[in-house]
């Protein structure tokens, strides 16, 4: 009976240990999981860092507008708040708090320290759209690009823009894309490009031949290495290139007015590259991006604002004139 009895007693005790012991760890993993979910992602943290930053842009943005060079800086100040409202992340997250530094209690913040953050905020959201989700990613580097050519309009030493971009190292062709259909998004998006691409190098070559305006043979260069770079990314995507075509049908209203239709044509390439952002990944990606920033230098009218959301269809609009800009 004793026996019975202390072997209850030890299976009680250990049934006792067992069940704190489950609760512990029950809890420790309630606790770690809550704490997982209230932690935001990569994407939802690159958003809200570019919408903080445009906010406090803008706010210096509009100090500066007070100090002699009104237009500019209020068309600077429009933009950027654009572009915070466009990136605020709903919720708790996205609540706005002021920088420590913040030059909003400072006075009128530094000209030149403003031009130099506004690269940097316009570096970090290209940078960072390599790795963000797609949608995030698309309006990270159209920002970003907005942001870039903004800083060069406002600053007394604008970069010029590359003349080409230096193509990343793609991929060899893997012996498996015998076996594949060239039919995901990537590809299908690559190779409408690389078309587009080549019809604007056909048509700058048009209105070459019309014109006779040597300007256009930077135009016909660029869209050329960038229809061969696209080549080269359908042989990595496992993708037969199309043949290539040696004359296109252009629309009526080119031979009228061709500048109006070259403007119009790379204004929907922009659109095309921004979506490309959103359906590719790695060195398709970054390249993208790349082209999304100089095509969008390369079409910039300046002394103007530029289009707060380059490539993004129903956001764009001209941007309004820029004045003041220092000689």
């Amino acid at each position: 009976m004793r026996t019975i009895a202390a072997s209850a007693g030890r299976f009680l005790r250990r049934f006792l240990v067992f069940t704190v012991i489950a609760l512990v760890v029950l809890g420790f993993g309630l606790i770690v999981s809550e704490q997982g979910a209230k932690r935001p992602s990569f994407t939802v943290q690159a958003q809200h860092t570019a919408a903080q930053a445009a906010a406090e842009l803008a706010g210096n943005a509009q100090l500066l507008a007070g100090n002699g060079r009104q237009d500019i800086f209020h068309s600077a100040s429009e933009v950027l708040n654009q572009h915070a409202a466009l990136l605020r992340v709903p919720g708790p997250a996205g609540t706005t708090q002021p920088s420590p530094l913040s030059t909003h209690t400072q006075g009128t913040p530094d000209e030149g320290k403003f031009i130099a953050a506004l690269r940097t905020s316009a570096e970090r959201n290209l940078a960072v759209a390599e790795l963000a989700d797609p949608g995030i990613a698309r309006l990270l580097a159209s920002v970003g690009t907005a942001q870039w050519v903004l800083a060069n309009e406002i600053s007394p030493a604008p970069e010029s823009v590359p003349a080409s971009e230096a193509s990343p190292s793609t991929p060899t062709t893997d012996p498996l894309c015998l076996e594949a259909d060239g039919s995901d998004t990537e590809t299908l998006a690559v190779r409408s490009l690389r078309r587009a691409e080549h019809l604007a190098t056909y048509a700058y070559e048009v209105a070459a031949g019309r014109l006779g305006a040597p300007a256009f043979e930077d135009k016909i260069a660029l869209h050329r290495a960038a229809t061969d770079q696209l080549a080269e990314f359908l042989k990595a995507l496992c993708d037969e290139t199309p043949p290539t075509v040696e004359a296109y049908a252009l629309d009526p209203g080119y031979f009228t007015d061709p500048a109006s239709s070259l403007d119009t044509m790379e204004s929907q390439i922009i659109v095309a590259y921004a979506d490309l952002i959103s359906l590719s990944n790695g060195a398709v990606r970054h390249w993208a991006i790349s082209r999304l920033k100089s095509a969008t230098l390369a079409q910039r009218h300046p002394g103007t604002a530029p289009d707060p959301t380059p490539g993004i269809e129903g956001h764009a609009s001209p941007g309004p004139p820029l004045t003041g800009r220092t000689p």
